[in-house]
């Protein structure tokens, strides 16, 4: 083998380095970039959990409250309805997947109902 043959060889085999360098960097983003949507996603799923806790179950059972618990619930009401809001902007914007966007949709409609 001459020393051109030989070269081209080492840059063949360093370009075939450089191109699996270069996938195996572009999975590990794709895979951070999955993940860091998923955390997200997962801290507004417990922000949630947190606000439905504090609703009335009479109010998520689809009874009537009396005047009195209704404004004594109003703010916790509104934190719910905001943190929907904020839900809906993220989907416009694409910053929550598709799936997730319609397991929250549903879970809106089971509440608002």
């Amino acid at each position: 083998m001459n020393t051109i043959e030989l070269l081209t060889a080492i840059i063949a085999l360093a370009s075939a380095v450089m191109a699996s360098g270069v996938f195996f960097a572009a999975r590990q983003l794709q895979i951070t970039k999955r993940q860091a949507l998923i955390d997200f996603e997962d801290t507004l799923a417990r922000e949630y959990r947190q606000i439905a806790a504090e609703l009335p179950l009479e109010a998520l059972l689809g009874e009537s409250l009396p005047k009195q618990q209704m404004e004594q619930a109003l703010p916790k009401f509104y934190r719910y309805f905001d943190l929907s809001n904020e839900q809906a902007f993220l989907h416009e914007i694409h910053r929550v997947s598709p799936d997730t966007w319609k397991f929250w949709c549903d879970g809106m409609a089971a509440q608002f109902t």
